[in-house]
């Protein structure tokens, strides 16, 4: 069995109606996988599958979902080595993560071509900074004056993506290794 991290774009926020994690865990259930756990309520699933397809193990959760929610919810796989990996990464000098008002990471579904990579680093300011490491970007915001600075991720990217913050992923990744060990 593979234990991976669905992280579900569009799960209570922007506008959809409340999902209870419950109908989230009985949507993977009905998809055959098990060890499920929800984490937070922001569309982060734990589970495991004899499945090494994760492209289609996705494509199976965004029509499960599709049918169950009535919109669509973009799916990104990671297995319990990449979660460990992405927690680990520290790809920012420890001094500017303190000056920092958050650490974000940018879930892809691919990783980003040279062109968009080339756009990506032009948005590197004083307020954020990018830095890209395979099908995920690690995003230092500043916080200036109550709102946070805006950047046109959407036309950057033209991939979906979903954001989580450093300590979700981190907290996931020990979660993940606690159930492995188990």
């Amino acid at each position: 069995m593979q234990q991976l991290v669905a992280f579900l774009r569009a799960i209570n926020l922007g506008g959809h109606r409340t999902v209870r994690m419950a109908t989230l865990r009985d949507a993977f259930e009905s998809l055959g996988f098990s060890s499920i756990q929800t984490f937070i309520a922001s569309g982060n699933v734990i589970f495991e599958t004899n499945s090494r397809s994760f492209t289609k193990v996705a494509k199976a959760i965004e029509k499960e979902l599709r049918r169950r929610l009535g919109y669509e919810v973009e799916t990104f796989i990671r297995t319990d080595v990449e979660i460990a990996r992405i927690a680990n990464c520290r790809p920012f000098r420890r001094s500017k993560v303190r000056a920092s008002a958050d650490v974000n990471i940018i879930l892809l579904i691919d990783p980003l071509d040279a062109n968009c990579r080339r756009e990506l680093m032009k948005l590197n300011t004083d307020a954020d900074e990018f830095v890209v490491c395979g099908r995920e970007i690690y995003w230092r915001r500043i916080k200036r004056r109550r709102t946070y600075s805006t950047v046109p991720l959407g036309r950057v990217l033209r991939q979906p993506f979903t954001v989580r913050g450093v300590q979700t992923v981190s907290r996931i990744a020990t979660k993940m290794s606690v159930n492995a060990a188990s």
